[in-house]
């Protein structure tokens, strides 16, 4: 055992260092372009497909045969983009340097996607697969980042190194829950997961209702109440909003693995009315959106867009008022995905060209928006640095419509209930930012200053008073929420007058 591990950790340390050797070749010849270019690039392809063959040659012949038919796609596919390129920009027009690297990082980002779908898939991720990929992307986020101007490769890389440890903080989770296969009363573990501190709490009170989730599985019980339980009583109100999104997880990744998207319709949508009832009849009381925002996670990081298609197009059918909170959630699944890791040259959020391309509807892409926006939010709290380059790129796009402040505000609205003395909170809000540029000014407190505020001192205070924290969980107008709420506390005409 020792030396399969050994073993691993020395792929791992491999493939990452030929990244950054491959890149530094790449890097010394760019500007020469021409021959030294090409050689560059050959001699990576002649490397990669070598590795291949050596993988392929350690396969039966099934999959063999399953590679032979994924490469063939793949040159086809990648035919037919390049001719559509061809017509609409001669290859001549491409500057021998930007364009190149950007095409590979685009390629390398793909591959990265698909290979983490693909290794995920029809599998619940396990705390070592997720910790691998927590130490591996950083680094290749480190090496492919360096060709971005100025300061912003370090934000690149601080921006995969917080995901990183969030990534890393869901892992130690387990170090404080009980062994799986065990059962605990939940009360005396949500205190364990305070005990890791007000900043981790989100993650860890969320990744302990996904263990406490699992633990119903795993003894052929299936769940019912498990949240409502009037022995519960006692637990923290501020525990609940994360422990529902956990439980949601655990729903959805204990399900999904007995589907794919090309299973027939009927049972994608047996599927997924199943899960939505276990988040119901598992929550309480204005906290099942919570739960049910975690499918879209699930769906879209761990199976891919296809199945995140799949899911919706089963869920518009069954109850079409629940699809924001599955397109919130594929919005927090992007910015934590794979590709999102590797830097554009434009711009060192792919994420976002997800949310703008992927849903199929204006109300799928303001969603997703607004969970980037969440994610992005909560995650680099204690670095604003990374919110700010993030509306450098992309603050006059975002300033078009809410979506990108409602996520902040939804965020900062959960993240203040979960732990209201985290100081990163007061930090990230009174945060100065270091660009004088006048119109960064403005949509830092367009977009997020004011917008947060508003989160900790209206908007918050009226959703946990009418048991309604769970609309933070998709996109929509909370300040019009909470003046309709004022007016009919008890939920009444909440929706709309």
């Amino acid at each position: 055992m020792n030396k399969l591990i050994v073993s691993m950790t020395r792929l791992s340390a491999a493939v990452t260092l030929f990244a950054v050797d491959q890149i530094e070749k790449s890097v010394n010849v760019m500007n020469g372009g021409g021959e030294g270019m090409t050689k560059a690039v050959e001699g990576i392809e002649t490397t990669l497909n070598s590795l291949t063959d050596i993988l392929a040659d350690k396969m039966d012949e099934k999959k063999k045969t399953t590679l032979k038919s994924v490469t063939r796609a793949t040159e086809e596919t990648v035919k037919r983009t390049l001719d559509s390129v061809d017509v609409m920009v001669p290859r001549e027009a491409f500057d021998g340097t930007t364009q190149l690297v950007e095409r590979t990082r685009d390629v390398a980002a793909a591959w990265i996607g698909k290979a983490f779908e693909k290794a995920t898939d029809g599998l619940q991720p396990t705390p070592a697969m997720l910790s691998m990929i927590s130490k591996v992307l950083p680094t290749m986020t480190r090496a492919i980042s360096l060709g971005i101007p100025g300061r912003d490769s370090e934000v690149a890389w601080r921006t995969a190194k917080n995901t990183a440890e969030i990534i890393q903080l869901v892992v130690n989770v387990s170090t404080v829950l009980p062994p799986h296969g065990t059962y605990k009363p939940l009360g005396g573990l949500v205190d364990k997961c305070y005990d890791m501190g007000t900043f981790p709490s989100v993650w860890s009170v969320e990744g302990l209702g996904h263990y406490y989730g699992d633990t119903f599985f795993e003894r052929n019980i299936t769940p019912e109440n498990i949240l409502t339980d009037p022995e519960l009583e006692s637990i923290p109100a501020k525990s609940m909003t994360m422990l529902h999104a956990g439980i949601g997880l655990s729903f959805a990744q204990q399900h999904l693995t007995k589907i794919t998207a090309k299973s027939p319709a009927a049972e994608i949508k047996k599927t997924v009315k199943h899960i939505i009832a276990l988040d119901k009849n598992n929550s309480r009381k204005g906290y099942a959106g919570c739960a049910i925002e975690s499918l879209g996670l699930v769906a879209r990081n761990f199976h891919g867009l296809p199945m995140m298609l799949a899911v919706a197009d089963a869920l518009e059918a069954l109850e079409p008022e629940l699809l924001g909170y599955l397109w919130r959630g594929a919005g927090r699944a992007a910015y934590f995905s794979a590709p999102n890791f590797i830097p554009g040259w434009k711009t060192p959020w792919r994420a976002v060209q997800m949310c703008r391309e992927e849903p199929p509807h204006d109300m799928g892409r303001r969603n997703m928006l607004a969970g980037f926006a969440w994610a992005a939010t909560v995650v680099n709290m204690r670095h604003p640095i990374v919110m700010e380059t993030i509306l450098k790129y992309h603050g006059t796009e975002f300033s078009e419509t809410d979506a990108f402040s409602n996520g902040c505000m939804s965020s900062m609205v959960m993240r203040y209930d979960t732990s209201p003395d985290d100081p990163n909170i007061d930090h990230f809000v009174k945060y100065h930012l270091s660009s004088s540029d006048h119109k960064l000014h403005q949509q830092w407190n367009h977009l997020v200053k004011e917008p947060c505020e508003r989160a900790i001192h209206t908007v918050h205070p009226v959703l946990k008073e009418t048991k309604h924290l769970e609309e933070v969980f998709h996109y929509q107008d909370l300040d019009a929420l909470v003046e309709r709420l004022k007016k009919h506390p008890k939920g009444k005409g909440a929706k709309d007058e």
